[in-house]
């Protein structure tokens, strides 16, 4: 078979770079939320530290100490100790930590004029819709520097749970359920979230890539996501377009601006501009795409795509029509 190379297209390299250079770490705060729970951990983390060690040294003391008859044993001193280690200090120590607790986590409450963001779980993909902008995308949210985000977040199968280690904490995605979170970032770049509660055979490769950018190329990016839909006029795209309309898999993917309308599988109307394929299985390239649509259930054992069998002539043509759709 011959290959036409004549369509051209970019990868993005700098989104998969990006996507395999992702902040993750919990204890690398990038917004206010992950700091205060970060800050929280810390205080937690010194305060039961300190009182483990205290335990260690009465019990080697303990052990070290000869035992007295009971007759020479000063009155009182065993209430006393008992009082002090099991009253007094543990008032002094708890009581503080649960009203500072108290207190960050009403600061994590969702803020009314933030950026809204539907987040819906799916074994094991994420739907990210935008609802005041009428965007949909799928595996990544794109949120503008410094301005807090409500993500109203429910799942379409089981319970999952989203989690940004480096941006804010976990929150549950509960089917028939909205739940709520907010997180904000204080640093344009990539932020790995991943599904924390296991939800299936891939629930280890659900992730979600948080992209933060400066909120003039968020906007920028915004106008150019709603402007989807775009005829196609190059004959090999064509060619890729039929490809996709006739093989069926518009019957489970959306393409904005053609007769696929299918809500079963992810939003494909910008698959090319995508950083990774199958929730972060892969880094998304002309190869990757080409793989993964021939037999996706080789990438990522269990999903629910079936393979494809696209006709020969048609496969290059298909995946560069996939990848123009940025």
């Amino acid at each position: 078979m011959k290959i036409d190379h004549s369509v051209q297209f970019e990868t993005p390299a700098k989104r998969i770079q990006e996507f395999l250079e992702a902040k993750s770490s919990a204890f690398q705060p990038f917004g206010p939320a992950a700091s205060m729970i970060a800050d929280l951990g810390w205080i937690m983390l010194l305060a039961f530290g300190g009182i483990f060690l205290l335990v260690i040294v009465l019990l080697v003391l303990a052990l070290r100490r000869s035992r007295r008859p009971a007759a020479v044993r000063p009155p009182m001193g065993d209430t006393i100790f008992i009082a002090l280690g099991g009253l007094i200090l543990p008032t002094l120590i708890l009581v503080p930590l649960l009203i500072h607790t108290l207190l960050v986590t009403k600061k994590l409450e969702a803020p009314a004029d933030a950026l809204v963001i539907r987040l819906t779980g799916f074994m094991w993909w994420w739907d990210v819709k935008y609802p005041e902008q009428d965007i949909t995308i799928a595996n990544e949210i794109y949120v503008p520097v410094g301005q807090p985000v409500r993500l109203e977040m429910t799942s379409g199968d089981v319970i999952h749970s989203f989690w940004p280690p480096s941006l804010s904490g976990k929150t549950d995605l509960i089917p028939g359920q909205t739940t709520v979170h907010w997180l904000e970032v204080d640093e344009p770049g990539s932020y790995r979230a991943q599904c924390a509660e296991f939800c299936g055979l891939q629930h280890a490769r659900m992730a979600l890539m948080v992209i933060a950018l400066p909120p003039d190329e968020f906007a920028a990016w915004t106008t150019k996501k709603q402007n989807a839909g775009v005829e196609v006029h190059d004959p090999i795209l064509q060619q890729g377009q039929r490809a996709f309309l006739n093989e069926g898999c518009g019957e489970c993917h959306t393409i904005r601006g053609t007769a696929a309308q299918g809500k079963v599988g992810p939003d494909l109307t910008h698959i090319g501009s995508r950083s990774s394929l199958g929730a972060g299985v892969v880094a998304n390239n002309y190869g990757s795409l080409a793989g993964w649509v021939a037999n996706p259930q080789a990438l990522k054992p269990g999903n629910h795509m079936p393979p494809s069998y696209v006709q020969a002539e048609d496969y290059h043509p298909l995946i560069t029509y996939l990848m123009s759709l940025e």
